[in-house]
C-alpha cells in the first residue's frame, strides 16, 4: 500500500491544504507565538512568483514559522506546505542569496513530495522486516531469536537503507533548490557558499557520512558547483524584479 500526499496530510491532522491558484500560493502565514520575519516571507514570495510555472507551487498553502532560537541550526518542512525555520539557521546565512538557497531547499522538499516518499519507503521497509521476522519465526519459533533478529534488522536497514535514502533526497532537494533560487534571480555562485560555512556536518569523512541522514557540506558544495552552468543560465533568463531585490539587500 502506497500513500499519497493527501494521505500523509490527513495523518498530520490537516483539514485542508489550500485552494489552487497564484493568490493562495502566496498566502504566507507566521505563527503568532513566535516573532515573524517579513524578509523571509519576501524571499519565499519571490521564489514562488518566479517559479509559478513549476508543478506543485500553486497547489500548496504555504505557512512559515520562524522560531527564535539563535543557538539551533535547523529547518524542516511538511507536505502540507508548513515550514519551520530556527533563527540560528538564518543567522548562519551571510547574504540573501544563501538564505534563498536554504529556503529553496525546503521548498524543493515539499514540491518533490519527499516526506511522502520517505514515509512510503519506511512503510515498505517495515513490511519487508515483518516478512523476514515471520519467516525466521516459522523455522525457529523462538521469542529470543525473533527479538534479536528484529534489533539486527532495524539497525542494518537504518544504516544501509534509510540513511542512504535520506541522503539521496537531501541531494535532490539541493539540486532543485539551487535551480529554484537561480530562477528567482538570486546569485547561484554566492548561494552555494552557504555549504562552506554552515555549522552542521562539515567533515568530508566518508565513514562518518555513512551514519548520517544528510551528506557532508563539502559533498553538497561540490555537487552544486557542478550544477552552476545550468543555474547561471536560469539566473540570466529570469525576469528579475529589481525593486524587490533592492528592498532585500539589507538582509
Amino acid at each position: 500500500m502506497m500513500y499519497s500526499r493527501d494521505d500523509v496530510c490527513q495523518l498530520l491532522s490537516k483539514q485542508e491544504m489550500g485552494i489552487g491558484g497564484p493568490d493562495s500560493a502566496l498566502n504566507l502565514k507566521g505563527d503568532q507565538k513566535v516573532q515573524p520575519a517579513d524578509i523571509i516571507f519576501s524571499l519565499i514570495r519571490q521564489i514562488v512568483i518566479h517559479n509559478s510555472w513549476c508543478e506543485g507551487f500553486t497547489d500548496i498553502h504555504w505557512r512559515i514559522t520562524i522560531v527564535d532560537n539563535p543557538e539551533l541550526v535547523y529547518a524542516s518542512s511538511l507536505p502540507t506546505g508548513d515550514m519551520t525555520i530556527y533563527s540560528g539557521t538564518l543567522h548562519a546565512c551571510h547574504n540573501i542569496d544563501e538564505a534563498s538557497l536554504l529556503l529553496s531547499h525546503e521548498l524543493a522538499h515539499i514540491i518533490l513530495d519527499h516526506s511522502v516518499e520517505r514515509f512510503n519507503h519506511l512503510v515498505l521497509v517495515s513490511m519487508l522486516g515483518l516478512v523476514c521476522i515471520a519467516a525466521i519465526w516459522f523455522f525457529i519459533p523462538s521469542v529470543l531469536v525473533s527479538f534479536f533478529t528484529h534489533i539486527l534488522f532495524n539497525g542494518t536497514v537504518t544504516i544501509l537503507s534509510n540513511y542512504r535514502y535520506s541522503r539521496k533526497l537531501e541531494m535532490e532537494a539541493d539540486r532543485v533548490g539551487l535551480l529554484l533560487a537561480s530562477k528567482a534571480c538570486f546569485n547561484p555562485e554566492r548561494a552555494i557558499k552557504l555549504w562552506k560555512h554552515l555549522p552542521t556536518f562539515n567533515e568530508s569523512d566518508t565513514v562518518q557520512e555513512f551514519f548520517e541522514t544528510h551528506p557532508c557540506n563539502e559533498r553538497r558544495f561540490m555537487i552544486l558547483q557542478s550544477l552552476l552552468p545550468q543555474a547561471k543560465e536560469l539566473h540570466s533568463s529570469g525576469q528579475c524584479e529589481s525593486q524587490m531585490k533592492k528592498e532585500m539587500e539589507e538582509f
